[in-house]
């Protein structure tokens, strides 16, 4: 069962959260379907329901920012 289907957004939020998903698996060379993205989804979700009018782009900042900094704790 796909997660994102008991997420409660919009279509236009999922789409932005899947979109950025790609683009950050892309950039990272990850998995779409392994550990890494499932996390980096998670952290995604939860930032769209903060930001709930946020762009992929803005998305994928806020995620690789966030990313960022847990890797350096």
């Amino acid at each position: 069962m796909n997660f994102l289907t008991e997420v409660d957004l919009t279509d236009e939020q999922l789409d932005t959260v899947m979109s950025t998903i790609q683009a950050w698996c892309g950039r990272e060379h990850a998995d779409p379907e392994g550990v890494s993205a499932r996390a980096a989804a998670a952290i995604a979700l939860e930032l769209i329901s903060t930001h709930p009018s946020v762009t992929s782009e803005e998305l994928l900042n806020l995620l690789s920012n966030q990313l960022s900094g847990a890797g350096s704790k």
